[in-house]
C-alpha cells in the first residue's frame, strides 16, 4: 500500500490551523483546551504504559480516528508535552483524514503492534512530511500568530521586532509559556516561525 503525504505548505497549513480554531475555538480563549475539543469530538484519550519505550512514539492516534494514545509517563507528569502530542495527533485528524482512511480501507489492523509495524514500513520522506505537516499544525493552533504577536507586543511594548538581549527576553518567554500552556521551546520556535523579535547573548567579561 503506497502512503502519499499531501502537498501543504506552511501557509496552507496556517490557513487549516485558523480554519481549526474559528470552528472549535470561535472565542479565541488561550491556554487551547485541547482535550475538551477533543473528547467533544468523540475522540477518547487514553495512556499507555511504556509507550514511547515500546514503540519510539509519544502518541498516536487509532487509523479510525475515534483514539488517541499517549505514553503514560508524558500524559501524567508533563502537561505541556501531553498537550503538544495531542495536539500533534490532531493535526492527523485534521488534515490527513483521507491517508487514515486509505489504511482502513485497504489494511485490517487488529491490533496497535499491527498498526506500529505498518507505519515503519512507510517510506522514511512520506512520513516525515506527514508528521512535520502534524507538528506545525499543533504549534499553530496552541500558539496561534495573532495572539502571540498581541501578547509579546504587552510584555516588550516597543521593542517588538528589534533586538532584545537573552536576559531580557527570558522572562516574556516563561510568561508567554504560561499564558499558553506550552513549553518555553515551543515559544522560541514560534518567535523564530513568525520573525516577531531577535536575540543577541550579554557576555560578561
Amino acid at each position: 500500500m503506497e502512503i502519499k503525504a499531501p502537498i501543504l505548505s506552511k501557509i496552507k497549513i496556517k490557513s487549516k490551523a485558523e480554519e481549526f480554531l474559528a470552528k472549535y475555538n470561535p472565542k479565541r480563549t488561550f491556554p487551547l483546551e485541547i482535550e475538551l475539543i477533543v473528547e467533544k469530538q468523540g475522540i477518547k484519550i487514553y495512556s499507555i504504559p511504556d509507550l514511547k519505550k515500546i514503540a519510539g512514539t509519544e502518541g498516536f492516534i487509532k487509523p479510525d480516528l475515534t483514539q488517541i494514545g499517549i505514553d503514560d509517563e508524558i500524559y501524567f507528569n508533563s502537561e505541556t508535552r501531553a498537550r503538544f502530542t495531542i495536539a500533534h495527533e490532531v493535526g492527523h485528524w485534521f488534515l490527513h483524514k483521507e491517508i487514515y482512511a486509505k489504511i482502513r480501507k485497504e489494511i485490517k489492523l487488529d491490533s496497535f503492534l499491527d498498526y506500529s509495524q505498518f507505519i515503519e514500513k512507510i517510506p522514511s520522506k512520506e512520513y516525515d512530511w506527514i508528521e512535520w505537516q502534524a507538528y506545525f499544525f499543533a504549534a499553530q493552533i496552541l500558539v496561534p500568530s495573532n495572539e502571540l504577536k498581541i501578547k509579546t507586543e504587552q510584555l516588550l511594548n516597543d521593542r517588538l521586532g528589534k533586538v532584545v538581549p537573552e536576559d531580557a527576553l527570558f522572562p516574556v518567554v516563561e510568561e508567554l509559556a504560561l499564558f499558553f500552556n506550552v513549553s518555553t521551546q515551543v515559544i522560541r520556535k514560534r518567535f523564530i516561525e513568525d520573525k516577531l523579535v531577535e536575540t543577541i547573548l550579554l557576555v560578561t567579561r
